[in-house]
């Protein structure tokens, strides 16, 4: 898989948790075992997706409070 096809399936995605952000755990707990490549289509559209989101999302506070294992870098870009 190529970083742009990564970053296309990501943003469909996180256009999905921007309206039923129950999803949001799927990419939490996916994030870990996730290859270099998505990891890195993660990072460029997690902001996207926090900005529709909003900051008091109560599926992202739950995230944040109790994280799944291997999701410290991600968790890392939410808090920053």
């Amino acid at each position: 898989m190529s970083l742009l096809d990564a970053q296309r399936r990501i943003s469909l995605f996180f256009a999905l948790c921007s309206k039923k952000p129950n999803l949001l755990m799927l990419v939490f707990n996916s994030y870990g075992r996730a290859p270099k490549i998505a990891k890195q289509a993660f990072h460029r559209h997690m902001s996207i997706l926090l900005r529709a989101l909003g900051s008091s999302n109560s599926q992202l506070l739950s995230i944040i409070s109790d994280p799944p294992p291997g999701s410290d870098n991600l968790l890392m870009l939410v808090s920053s």
